[in-house]
């Protein structure tokens, strides 16, 4: 069996265990906070999960490329990370602030926890970088078991058992940030005997190239997270926050879809940000990923199917159009994931830009559907838009890959 084979069931198995949990997760919310409570979380983490691949500068992607390609070494990379750190926390405090400001989600104890968890979850994606360069994979899987996990049982013992108020999941959130970043700490100081490392006059000499490589990677994860979120923080401006909540949870089954794909991008990622033949490489990807669209095809039907009765057993009567999201958004969610299996190849090459300019696009049709949309038809308008924008944006950018990568002009 071929590592990639074996980290792929690893990282599934990991996959599946989170998955649940996360599921219990938002069913303790929803049952314990109400379709308000669930609306109030996803508002601010929709904006957080928005902010973040940008502010992160795209390091965890140029420190794995600069790692494998280049071969610096892992103590300037540390150093690079280090400095960095604190530029993209402030970076991140500011347009926080300010977009909290302007959505008048102005919770003092939830922007606190939200601010402290920021370099945490920071320093953790800075460590996955080195992690992704060296094929720890199983070292990946432990931190994101532990993200969730955390977070799962503080759920339970701040509702469950102590019946806290809504805002206290964001101690939740910073909970697992800090033990998350000790446990990669820790890694990182037994496996290499470095965590962070300051040289100012290395960290001038070294940067550019790193961070002007990890823009690269951070202006099209913001795009494409901005596709991801743009919805909910529309929908802050023209629904209340129980609609939100009934729409996060169609969301949430739709993305099951997604599974797959984010496991498999994560090892492309890994394995062509190292590999020696890089064509090769890309052709049996391109083939696989033919074969993986066919067999997504059934589980999207499931998925579907089962959505229809489970959402309000799970959830509440009050969920049922939870389901009406769900059917809206599974086409674009199915045909993202060619650009989810494609991407990660694209991007360890050194071509993260073309995704940027897709999504670029792809973000502005989006908004401009929103709003159209929303006013009219509600939370269905705002699955109606991110299907829409998922769905040409995925389209384009096979084509762009198979342009670039496979070679033959269409």
């Amino acid at each position: 069996m071929s590592k990639f084979i074996e980290h792929a069931f690893s990282t599934t198995g990991t996959r599946i265990l989170l998955m649940s949990m996360s599921f219990v997760q938002g069913i303790i919310i929803t049952r314990y906070l109400l379709p308000e409570g669930r609306g109030f979380i996803a508002v601010y983490l929709a904006i957080v999960n928005m902010i973040l691949p940008f502010s992160e500068l795209g390091i965890k992607q140029s420190s794995s490329y600069y790692l494998s390609k280049v071969q610096i070494p892992l103590y300037d990379i540390i150093n690079i990370q280090t400095i960095t750190l604190i530029f993209s926390t402030l970076l991140t405090w500011i347009i926080l602030f300010v977009v909290f400001y302007l959505q008048e989600l102005l919770d003092p104890f939830v922007i606190l926890m939200l601010f402290l968890s920021i370099p945490l979850r920071i320093y953790v994606s800075f460590s996955i970088g080195i992690a992704l360069a060296k094929r720890k994979i199983n070292t990946i899987n432990i931190v994101q078991f532990l993200l969730v996990a955390v977070d799962l049982l503080s759920v339970v013992l701040l509702f469950m058992v102590f019946h806290l108020e809504v805002k206290y999941y964001f101690f939740a959130y910073f909970f697992s940030s800090l033990i998350g970043s000790i446990y990669i700490f820790l890694w990182l100081l037994k496996t290499y005997q470095v965590t962070f490392w300051v040289n100012l006059k290395k960290y001038k000499e070294q940067s550019l190239p790193i961070v002007k490589k990890g823009i690269t990677y951070a202006l099209p994860l913001f795009v494409i997270g901005l596709n991801y979120s743009v919805d909910i923080f529309l929908l802050n401006f023209y629904v209340d926050k129980a609609e939100i909540g009934i729409y996060a949870v169609g969301v949430t089954f739709a993305i099951l879809l997604w599974q797959l794909p984010n496991i498999l991008s994560l090892l492309i990622f890994s394995y062509s940000v190292s590999t020696i033949n890089e064509n090769q490489f890309s052709l049996n990807l391109w083939n696989k990923t033919k074969n993986i669209m066919i067999m997504m095809i059934p589980i999207a039907i499931a998925i579907t199917l089962v959505a229809k009765y489970v959402i309000p057993l799970l959830y509440g009567a009050t969920f049922s159009r939870s389901f009406d999201v769900l059917m809206w958004l599974m086409p674009g969610v199915y045909m993202m994931v060619i650009f989810k299996l494609l991407n990660g190849d694209l991007a360890a090459r050194g071509y993260p830009m073309i995704a940027f300019y897709i999504f670029s696009f792809g973000a502005i049709l989006n908004i401009v559907l929103n709003v159209l949309l929303i006013p009219a038809i509600g939370i269905n308008g705002a699955a109606i838009a991110s299907s829409i924008s998922y769905s040409l944006s995925a389209v384009i950018f096979l084509i762009q890959y198979y342009r670039k990568v496979i070679g033959i002009k269409l």
